[in-house]
Protein backbone atom coordinates (compact mmCIF):
# COMPACT_ATOMS: atom_id res chain seq x y z
CA UNK A 1 0.00 0.00 0.00
CA UNK A 2 1.24 3.51 -0.82
CA UNK A 3 1.34 6.30 1.39
CA UNK A 4 -0.93 8.35 -0.88
CA UNK A 5 -3.35 4.76 -1.20
CA UNK A 6 -2.82 5.13 3.08
CA UNK A 7 -4.14 9.05 2.57
CA UNK A 8 -7.15 8.15 0.76
CA UNK A 9 -8.73 5.36 3.17
CA UNK A 10 -12.07 5.94 4.20
CA UNK A 11 -11.32 5.71 7.89
CA UNK A 12 -10.47 8.29 10.72
CA UNK A 13 -6.86 9.49 10.63
CA UNK A 14 -6.05 7.94 7.38
CA UNK A 15 -4.59 11.43 5.81
CA UNK A 16 -2.34 11.84 8.97
CA UNK A 17 -1.12 8.12 8.99
CA UNK A 18 -0.07 7.95 5.44
CA UNK A 19 1.68 11.35 6.18
CA UNK A 20 3.26 9.69 9.47
CA UNK A 21 4.51 6.57 7.53
CA UNK A 22 5.93 8.78 4.63
CA UNK A 23 7.85 10.82 7.18
CA UNK A 24 9.38 7.68 8.41
CA UNK A 25 10.23 7.05 4.58
CA UNK A 26 11.90 9.90 3.79
CA UNK A 27 13.26 10.72 7.01
CA UNK A 28 14.77 7.00 7.88
CA UNK A 29 18.23 8.36 8.83
CA UNK A 30 17.66 10.76 11.26
CA UNK A 31 14.44 9.21 12.56
CA UNK A 32 16.03 6.18 13.51
CA UNK A 33 19.67 7.81 13.84
CA UNK A 34 18.11 9.80 17.08
CA UNK A 35 16.74 6.27 18.78
CA UNK A 36 19.11 4.52 21.24
CA UNK A 37 17.85 0.55 20.16
CA UNK A 38 19.78 -0.78 23.17
CA UNK A 39 18.59 1.64 25.39
CA UNK A 40 14.85 0.69 24.37
CA UNK A 41 15.23 -2.71 24.68
CA UNK A 42 16.22 -2.55 28.15
CA UNK A 43 12.88 -0.27 29.01
CA UNK A 44 11.11 -3.20 26.89
CA UNK A 45 12.76 -6.33 26.90
CA UNK A 46 9.94 -8.06 25.16
CA UNK A 47 10.60 -5.48 22.27
CA UNK A 48 10.22 -7.77 18.55
CA UNK A 49 10.89 -6.89 15.10
CA UNK A 50 7.98 -6.09 13.55
CA UNK A 51 8.21 -8.65 11.30
CA UNK A 52 7.94 -11.47 14.36
CA UNK A 53 5.36 -9.51 16.35
CA UNK A 54 3.29 -9.63 12.61
CA UNK A 55 3.51 -13.39 12.37
CA UNK A 56 2.97 -13.33 16.11
CA UNK A 57 -0.49 -11.41 15.79
CA UNK A 58 -1.80 -12.13 12.24
CA UNK A 59 -4.42 -14.02 13.60
CA UNK A 60 -5.83 -10.99 15.07
CA UNK A 61 -5.56 -8.08 12.61
CA UNK A 62 -8.97 -7.69 10.41
CA UNK A 63 -8.22 -7.80 7.18
CA UNK A 64 -10.94 -6.28 5.76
Amino acid sequence: MTHDETRAGSYPGAVEIGNMYQFYADAADSFIESRDLERVRRLNPRLKPLEEWLQEHKSEIPLD
